[in-house]
């Protein structure tokens, strides 16, 4: 788990420097307070076989990592709309104008 985090949280640090808008701003925000978790191991002849978390921990990890993989499309749509052509907001409020 904590491998995991660690790759999150260093993945998620390099996708923030990148990121600009609202959306991203509102995920940042989510990100740098990822859940605070307290596991209770389960052992098995010894060995660490499960880790079982309170319900409430659990939804917050949940929407914590719905919120991981939002950035990652984000980072995603962006890199691929890089060299899209773009429309001003005043341009589109003309065109908007114009028909009505």
């Amino acid at each position: 788990m904590a491998i995991i985090a660690y790759y999150l949280k260093s993945k998620a640090t390099a996708l923030l420097s990148i990121a600009s808008n609202t959306a991203a701003a509102r995920i940042r925000e989510k990100l740098m307070s990822r859940p605070e978790l307290h596991p209770e191991i389960l052992s098995k002849n010894g060995r660490k076989e499960f880790a079982v978390l309170p319900y409430e921990e659990y939804l917050a990890l949940q929407e914590w990592l719905a919120d991981v993989e939002d950035l990652l499309d984000l980072r995603d749509a962006k890199d691929a709309e890089h060299d899209a052509p773009t429309v001003s907001l005043t341009e589109v409020e003309s065109r908007l104008n114009k028909t009505n």
